[in-house]
């Protein structure tokens, strides 16, 4: 993994405890930065870039970020969120 991508990644976790903090990872509606399943979009893209650099390690790093600086409620909220991503299981 370059230096580039270890940048990158670390920006997209930030911006994972940033969504945490706000609108979440999941809704009771859809619409606005949720999808049809009610999933937060953005936490979707994020998933999908950090799988796309570092499979499975890369988004378990990510989510066990959010579980240790956020809660344990937030964390198991984006694994509900990332469910399909690559094998990812929620």
């Amino acid at each position: 993994m370059t230096e580039t991508q270890v940048r990158g990644m670390e920006q997209m976790v930030n911006e994972l405890m940033d969504i945490g903090r706000g609108d979440g990872f999941l809704s009771l509606m859809a619409g606005g930065r949720f999808n049809e399943k009610k999933r937060n979009i953005r936490a979707i893209g994020i998933g999908k870039k950090l799988n796309e650099i570092g499979g499975m390690d890369a988004m378990r790093m990510g989510g066990e970020a959010v579980s240790r600086f956020l809660n344990a409620t937030k964390g198991r909220e984006l694994e509900v969120c990332w469910d399909g991503i690559g094998n990812w299981r929620g």
